[in-house]
């Protein structure tokens, strides 16, 4: 556990974090929020300050909950999320290779150990700067839009929007952006383990991330009998499979996630235990 504390201290106690959670936070305003009647869509920042009120209260979509829900998944959030999820842990990480001093570090503890802990502080910064981008985007929209609450939904309907009550609602979506946070950081922390390139690890998993995208569409418009396995290997998933789905398949997503962190810490140890001196 002091090992982990330690890492957490470095990846969460300096610039990387807080700039990443702001980063994470403006992103989110990009998302589509609404469409007029020339289908002409507007982000969340436009229809914030361009949407006439009386638009506002009366469609249910540009409610503070309902435009929460969409954030980390939709917009330039999904395109870059790769790209500064991974700032919280990637600044320090590498100045600690530059300097030398990991080589220490790992002396004086078993290597797994640390190797552990190094991949727990970065899923855990990443993630919490994702909640905490989130959580700045969620008080501005309460701030600016109408709660779910005062439009006129009747029980089953909100029941619907949200099965587990707000308050749980609100818990699971968190959980949703953490989870989205730290996997998103995944490519760049393994990349880490043998390139000190900032710009390469940052730069490779936006690219990555982006052309696995690209691919599961482009298997589930031209291969359709392939389009619900595909949707299990979007790089999104996960984002609806927190939730439950009705046809049962959402745990099959949360089971290739699991599989995803467990391949990505054991290319990390790998990696890092090739190393002459288990981490140079």
């Amino acid at each position: 556990m002091r090992i982990l504390f330690c890492e957490l201290k470095k990846a969460i106690c300096q610039k990387g974090f807080p700039a990443a959670a702001l980063a994470i936070g403006a992103l989110c305003f990009s998302a589509n929020a609404y469409f007029d009647e020339t289908m002409k869509p507007y982000t969340v920042l436009e229809a914030m300050v361009s949407l006439d009120r009386e638009v506002i209260r009366a469609d249910t979509s540009l409610s503070a909950y309902m435009l929460f829900k969409g954030a980390l998944t939709s917009g330039y959030t999904a395109l870059f999320l790769p790209l500064v999820a991974a700032f919280p842990f990637m600044f320090s990480f590498c100045a600690e290779r530059d300097s030398g001093m990991i080589r220490f570090t790992v002396a004086r503890t078993e290597r797994r150990k640390y190797y552990l802990a190094k991949f727990l502080a970065a899923m855990i910064s990443a993630g919490g700067a994702a909640v905490c981008g989130a959580a700045v985007y969620g008080l501005v929209l309460k701030l600016a839009f109408p709660s779910i609450l005062s439009y006129q939904v009747d029980a089953e309907t909100l029941d619907w929007i949200m099965p587990y009550g707000y308050a749980g609602t609100l818990t699971l979506l968190f959980v949703r952006f953490f989870v989205l946070g730290a996997l998103y950081a995944l490519p760049a922390f393994v990349i880490s383990s043998f390139c000190k390139d900032v710009y390469v690890i940052l730069c490779v998993p936006f690219l990555l991330f982006y052309m696995w995208d690209r691919l599961v569409w482009y298997a589930q418009s031209k291969m359709p009998e392939f389009a619900d396995m595909a949707g299990l290997f979007a790089p999104g998933a996960i984002a609806w499979a927190v939730g439950g789905q009705p046809d049962g398949s959402g745990w099959k997503v949360i089971v290739i996630n699991i599989l995803y962190f467990i391949a990505a810490f054991a290319l990390f140890a790998l990696a890092m235990n090739s190393h002459t001196d288990r981490g140079e």
